[in-house]
């Protein structure tokens, strides 16, 4: 079973591989016509290189590997926001493997947007795991 401080550490060193894929790696492409859909467009993720794709796989396993042990633990306290919890964790995972599409023209900001749902996710375990 995960514990709080192996919990907060490894939370903290998937934000700090987002950061360097994000910040190094990443960029957004405008989606052509969709000012008309959404008030300032938005944004896809363009491609990754082969290389910065190896470190998107690695932190996907780490990040599905916290979530599950995590889970399992909110499980076993029988834990009411499961399904909120399970939802955040898919917002996170299409963040990593950038297969969301952006309202925010900033990789900078798509970033800020993950980190509100990982807090999210620690918040569970704080309060219904401990």
């Amino acid at each position: 079973m995960i514990n709080e401080q192996q919990f907060r550490e490894r939370y903290e060193l998937i934000v700090g591989s987002l950061q360097t894929l994000v910040d190094e790696h990443s960029s957004l492409q405008y989606i052509q016509e969709s000012m008309s859909i959404v008030d300032g467009g938005a944004f896809q993720w363009s491609a990754l290189p082969p290389d910065s794709k190896r470190m998107q796989l690695s932190i996907s396993k780490e990040y599905q590997e916290l979530t599950q042990a995590v889970r399992l633990v909110l499980e076993e306290n029988e834990c009411e926001c499961l399904e909120e919890f399970d939802l955040s964790c898919q917002a996170v995972l299409d963040f990593i493997m950038q297969r969301n599409i952006c309202l925010e023209s900033q990789t900078e900001d798509a970033l800020i947007v993950v980190k509100m749902e990982i807090n999210q996710q620690q918040h569970f375990f704080r309060e219904f795991a401990m």
